[in-house]
């Protein structure tokens, strides 16, 4: 099974000039820690107004793929004793890997043997992964104009008011940059004609009403 995955920065204005770069970079990295783990996805798009930067994922696996990897231990020489039991070396490697050495097999690597073992890791839930996965990608972006706000260390393009992250409709909660996730955007600052000085609050329904939802209710147009 598939879904649609939405991210929303809500920002203070960002300078025109860096918005494709910096949409660029955020899709490449995207693509980057999502293949390191073993989540599969059909495309990513990303769009942008001077108030928001936004990541939408489409397509995108409910569990990662299931890893299975031929680990390589030690040279067989190194791996038996003249009696053909185990060394130390050998018994060393399984617990290392917090395995039986009943699970140990010789395979060839390079023309060589070389005691090895087959693991095998189940995948884990995306609305698990995400999590940690969404602050690192938003902490490991090139930046070409960094600012920092309040007393906090951290920086970023322009300072941060909130984050929209959802699943097709769940909330994906995560905190970064001292903001906690949720499903509330904001709308123009005046068309809106909010309450507060950020727009009008606008509660995203779901990742794949996320355009409709904002001109509707925030005369805010991201998708033309």
């Amino acid at each position: 099974m598939s879904s649609t995955y939405l991210l929303e920065c809500g920002c203070e204005e960002i300078p025109a000039r860096f918005i494709s770069n910096f949409c660029a970079d955020l899709q490449k990295q995207c693509d980057k820690l999502l293949t390191q783990h073993r989540i599969t996805f059909s495309s990513i798009e990303t769009l942008a107004t001077y108030r928001r930067i936004t990541l939408i994922i489409n397509d995108i696996a409910l569990q990662q793929s299931d890893l299975k990897q031929l680990i390589k231990g030690p040279p067989k020489a190194m791996s038996l004793d003249k009696d053909n039991a185990f060394t130390p070396a050998a018994i060393g490697f399984a617990k290392k890997n917090n395995i039986d050495v009943s699970s140990l097999t010789f395979n060839t690597f390079n023309n060589k043997e070389h005691l090895s073992f087959q693991k095998h890791e189940l995948g884990q839930p995306t609305k698990d992964i995400l999590p940690l996965l969404i602050p690192t990608l938003l902490q490991s972006l090139p930046l070409p104009i960094a600012m920092k706000w309040g007393n906090a260390q951290y920086s970023f393009i322009r300072p941060i008011h909130w984050f929209v992250s959802l699943l097709d409709s769940n909330i994906i909660p995560f905190t970064c940059f001292g903001i906690q996730s949720g499903k509330t955007s904001y709308g123009h600052r005046t068309l809106s004609k909010g309450k507060s000085y950020l727009g009008k609050k606008i509660n995203i329904k779901s990742a794949t009403t996320y355009a409709s939802d904002l001109i509707t209710t925030g005369q805010v147009i991201v998708k033309p």
